[in-house]
């Protein structure tokens, strides 16, 4: 049976990291290109593809053939994962970010807040989810929380939390 591969993406105001990882949560590569905000919504949408599929290549995989591809995006994220509402750094509102990426990658495409997920993350790996409670505050070409409380994101009402 073939290795499966995961792509994780943190899409920032002026970066964009990319990483290929298996089923072991190992990163095997990472692509990384500016996010050159300027270019508007389809030039970021282009420049994404253009790094996850570089850093694809890095380890010999189609991306199309990927379990799926994580992305955490800043702003506020809609609560069923599809839409970034609002993304001041990036000057977007109402962008269908999973649909667009789901349809130029070929793959599952899930979408999250950039604090939250990476929150997450830390909790579980760097503290195998003890405590149940923790605030993790973000800096860089803006600023985000993510919250995790009783061992779920906290988003609030507004998907805005953080």
């Amino acid at each position: 049976m073939a290795e499966e591969h995961y792509i994780g993406v943190d899409l920032g105001g002026t970066k964009i990291l990319a990483g290929v990882f298996d089923s072991g949560h190992n990163c095997l590569f990472t692509d990384k290109n500016k996010t050159k905000a300027e270019l508007g919504y389809e030039g970021v949408i282009a420049r994404i593809v253009e790094t996850i599929r570089g850093a694809a290549h890095l380890t010999g995989i189609d991306v199309a053939n990927c379990k799926g591809v994580g992305i955490g995006a800043p702003g506020t994220i809609s609560a069923d994962g599809s839409t970034v509402l609002f993304a001041p750094n990036l000057d977007w509102r109402d962008v269908p970010l999973k649909a667009d990426l789901e349809a130029e990658l070929g793959c599952p495409v899930w979408l999250g807040n950039d604090c939250s997920v990476a929150a997450m993350g830390i909790h579980r790996s760097e503290f195998e989810s003890k405590p149940r409670d923790m605030v993790s505050i973000f800096l860089g070409t803006g600023i985000g929380a993510g919250i995790i409380t009783n061992g779920a994101f906290l988003s609030g009402a507004t998907q805005a939390a953080g």
